[in-house]
């Protein structure tokens, strides 16, 4: 019985205490965050004052003991990202400010890549224990990447230059271990790459001209450093023709040559001299609208898949006197496809005919001999000579019939070769109905007779033609004979 009142009187001192906060029982396990029912008084009554909170000390900061190897790494990585400052926290010893001091210079020579540092400040400060170190690096220029594989040959080094040329860099740093590429042999190679930028300047006259070179060494690392200089008409890599066949590169060359007197394409292998050759005369005998022949070629093959081919005619024409002369050729050409109006294919082809030679006399007198070609004859031998001046030998009659066929929407080209076995000479190819034939304008001004207009292969042989092997005409497809 005692023990049942004693139980009574604790639960009624419970309940007395629970009625005076009047906190329901289950809000007891509220977090402190939660509203809480009941008045504000009643609130007020149950808020206890908070316990003071003792600061906690911030956590010593972290020193090392100084590692030249690490504090390199650390900077290296910083200058990979370009940062200009770099802090350390280093435990307090004898000599620390020598030793980052000599660290320092010898990654100026070693990551540095070739004076890219300006100048580098150190700052320091003694806490007590520890020293806190900030490392101020002034950029002269971005430092560029260390390549993986760094180990210098004169094959890498060239193919390197090709690449960073035909992207159209204006300055480049080649780094190379020291192992690899000592002084010595940096200056070699550089000397050797300028034999090989006497062929560039005409090789890649498209994309560069000329390059200046600089030579750094340092304890892990040599550099060469070039400056590229490129033409205002410099055409981007990716822009540049991309040719399957010669006759594609001769068209894509022809074209060029409209403009200026270089044309340069791309194709996946490097061709045979033979085949530049090829591809040059058969361009030069196939521009649009040219008053003047051409009389010597030069060309370059760079790299080796893809190759780069550059080629460059010259003319015994000046550039003034060509454009006066233009200008009244593609009139001339104008004024003659004017004439072209049959609805008829082969119709149309008789009149370019007649138009293209019209009052045209043949000069038997000119020699066109490389060693006797004058200005005056390569203008007359050119499709000016028949269309403007009225007096030209086959060249000009079979270049002035390329060229009224084009202005009247016919297919038409140059081809060339010798006929009986005899002096070098040009006619025509055209094309109906997807079949090739021959037309001589020569023989039909002559007044040979109909049976030299459009005429097939079997004739041509049986006529005695033999088309050069320097005429890579007629192919008409895209890429049907591969380089």
């Amino acid at each position: 019985m005692k023990r049942l009142s004693a139980l009574l009187t604790a639960l009624f001192m419970l309940f007395a205490l629970c009625g005076c906060v009047k906190i329901p029982f289950a809000d007891i396990f509220k977090p402190a965050s939660e509203d809480r029912k009941g008045s504000p008084d009643d609130q007020a009554e149950a808020i206890e004052e908070p316990a003071e909170i003792e600061e906690e000390e911030p956590p010593a900061s972290v020193a090392d003991a100084f590692s030249a190897e690490a504090f390199g790494e650390r900077m290296l990585e910083s200058a990979r990202d370009f940062e200009r400052k770099t802090d350390f926290t280093f435990k307090k010893e004898d000599g620390l400010e020598e030793k980052i001091n000599e660290a320092l210079e010898g990654l100026k020579r070693k990551y540095a890549y070739g004076g890219c540092v300006g100048n580098v400040e150190t700052r320091m400060n003694d806490n007590g224990e520890d020293v806190d170190v900030s490392v101020i690096v002034n950029y002269a220029s971005v430092p560029p990447e260390i390549p993986e594989n760094a180990e210098y040959t004169e094959e890498e080094f060239f193919r390197q230059v090709d690449e960073v040329m035909f992207r159209g860099e204006r300055n480049h740093d080649f780094v190379f271990s020291a192992d690899s590429l000592t002084r010595p042999l940096a200056v070699a190679a550089v000397l050797d790459y300028e034999q090989a930028l006497k062929g560039l300047e005409r090789a890649a006259a498209y994309y560069g001209y000329n390059a200046e070179y600089d030579i750094d060494d340092y304890d892990d690392y040599t550099v060469i450093k070039l400056d590229f200089g490129y033409y205002s008409g410099t055409v981007p890599y990716d822009e540049l023709p991309v040719c399957a066949s010669a006759a594609d590169a001769a068209r894509a060359v022809a074209k060029q040559w409209e403009e200026k007197p270089e044309a340069v394409f791309r194709c996946d292998k490097k061709p045979t001299d033979d085949a530049v050759i090829a591809i040059g005369w058969t361009a030069e005998r196939n521009i649009s609208a040219w008053p003047s022949m051409g009389n010597e070629l030069s060309y370059m093959a760079i790299g080796e898949s893809p190759v780069i081919v550059y080629i460059q005619r010259k003319t015994l024409v000046d550039k003034r006197e060509l454009r006066q002369k233009r200008a009244e050729l593609r009139q001339a050409v104008a004024d003659a496809a004017s004439k072209v109006v049959s609805a008829k294919t082969d119709e149309k082809y008789a009149q370019a005919y007649n138009a293209a030679s019209e009052n045209t006399e043949y000069d038997i007198s000119i020699d066109i001999e490389t060693d006797k070609l004058d200005k005056d004859m390569a203008v007359e031998c050119s499709a000016y000579g028949a269309l403007v001046g009225k007096k030209t030998i086959n060249t000009g009659l079979a270049r002035a019939y390329k060229d009224v066929c084009e202005a009247a929407g016919l297919e038409c080209c140059v081809v060339f070769g010798t006929y009986l076995e005899a002096s070098p000479h040009e006619w025509n190819a055209v094309r109906i109905d997807g079949k090739t034939y021959y037309v001589d304008p020569t023989f039909l001004r002559f007044g040979f007779g109909p049976e030299y207009f459009l005429f097939d292969d079997y004739l041509l042989e049986q006529y005695g033609y033999k088309i050069s092997e320097d005429c890579v005409f007629p192919q008409w497809e895209a890429g049907s004979v591969r380089i």
